[in-house]
């Protein structure tokens, strides 16, 4: 539905609009030639337009905070200057989505959640080809593509955070400054006016404060209850807010081998004197009292929470060795099937290797090689001392891993490598 949406905007903003350039001297790819804006159909601008021009419209578009455009070098896909793959792909934030909410580090490292992607193809049947291929996705629980429409030659994505009137009206803005009409875009409220906005929508007159603003709150669970795994930093910080808590303060901290699976790490209250602590179920506080939740900044990576771990588990759309330099350092937890296992040195030591997944009996276990498994081979680690892994396995048997992702170790053993924490039958 909301495909058709934005296409059926996109074409008709198209067809109505006469034509001038953004910025760029030299519109499309392969040709400086002025554009005629009396004679073309809406489509030369977006027929192989060149990287220059792309980030130029994309500047002048309002909402948009930060453009980067990809290299070989650090392009998340691997499509750059491939067969039939995009000449350019740029990434962009906007200002309607808290980019401190979108986790990565570095604009194409959030890639499209940030606000989204232009990618630019040779041919219109290169950019519908791949269009289809996220389509495939659409509906999927494992992968999410975020939005996408095919316009010329481009793939224009937008980001799953935003509503989808907010994907179709951003990619009509994107449109219209492409086509040289930025007084046709309708821009959005960003982030710091709705918060004026919902600020001054919440002030009343003092006759008018309702009796919950003022009195104590009594605490529904002790403050042990919210550590762990149960609740993100979004959706404690939401619970608080709901109980009518004003005063919330979040400090972000790096996990260690002993805490990597939790989201929340420890919570305060303030107490008075300079002081807090911890609180109890039945407790009660002032509305404005000071909470403190110290969180987990680069939480456990999983299934769901991380499209490219998926990806990587699943298929060569992504290198290991890609994935590997992304998340470097990174903790990371998914089930997969012990493809290798052999013992040397009289049975002390152990070589294992898993593939994401089940096995389902459709290949011969026992190689190695990374042809054979098309190069989904994971390496399992065990340099730590206080690792925990089942050396009773064998080939076939269902598992889940947990470890630290190492991209040097990836490149010495030439498969992903997972410094691992623990490896448990399912």
């Amino acid at each position: 539905m909301i495909k058709r949406l934005v296409q059926a905007m996109l074409l008709a903003v198209i067809l109505a609009m006469t034509l001038s350039a953004c910025g760029s001297d030299d519109a499309n790819y392969e040709s400086d030639t002025t554009i005629d804006t009396e004679n073309n159909d809406g489509m030369d601008l977006v027929d192989v337009p060149t990287e220059d021009y792309i980030i130029s419209c994309l500047e002048n578009t309002p909402n948009i905070l930060e453009v980067a455009a990809v290299t070989e070098e650090n392009d998340p896909n691997g499509h750059l200057n491939a067969e039939d793959g995009y000449y350019s792909a740029v990434f962009f934030s906007v200002d309607i989505i808290d980019q401190n909410e979108v986790y990565g580090e570095g604009l194409i490292d959030k890639g499209t959640d940030a606000g989204g992607c232009i990618e630019a193809y040779k041919t219109e049947a290169d950019a519908q080809a791949r269009d289809e291929y996220l389509s495939g996705y659409d509906d999927s629980w494992l992968f999410n593509a975020g939005y996408h429409t095919v316009v010329g030659t481009l793939v224009i994505r937008t980001s799953q955070k935003l509503t989808e009137n907010d994907q179709a009206q951003l990619e009509t803005n994107i449109i219209s400054v492409f086509n040289g009409k930025p007084d046709d875009v309708r821009p959005f409220t960003n982030i710091s006016e709705k918060e004026d906005e919902a600020v001054s929508n919440s002030e009343v007159s003092a006759d008018t404060v309702s009796e919950h603003s003022t009195e104590e709150i009594t605490m529904s669970q002790g403050a042990s209850d919210y550590l762990g795994a149960n609740w993100t930093i979004d959706s404690l910080t939401e619970h608080f807010e709901e109980m009518g808590f004003t005063n919330i303060r979040t400090i972000p901290c790096e996990p260690n081998d002993d805490n990597y699976e939790s989201n929340i790490f420890e919570l305060y209250i303030e107490t008075g004197g300079f002081s807090s602590d911890s609180w109890e179920a039945g407790d009660k506080f002032e509305p404005d009292v000071e909470i403190s939740i110290y969180y987990n900044e680069s939480p456990i990576l999983t299934i769901e929470n991380c499209n490219d771990l998926a990806t990587v588990l699943t298929s060569q759309d992504m290198s290991y060795s890609t994935f590997a330099e992304k998340y470097n350092g990174q903790y990371v937890k998914f089930d997969g099937y012990v493809t290798y296992h052999i013992t040397y040195n009289a049975g002390i030591d152990h070589i294992i290797q898993v593939t994401g997944g089940d096995y389902d009996g459709s290949v011969e276990l026992g190689h190695s090689d990374d042809g054979y498994y098309d190069g989904l081979n994971i390496y399992i680690g065990d340099r730590t001392m206080d690792s925990s892994i089942d050396e009773s396995v064998d080939e076939g048997t269902p598992v889940t891993v947990s470890g630290k992702i190492s991209a040097d170790w990836s490149e010495y053993y030439g498969n992903l490598y997972v410094e691992t924490i623990h490896l448990n039958r399912r």
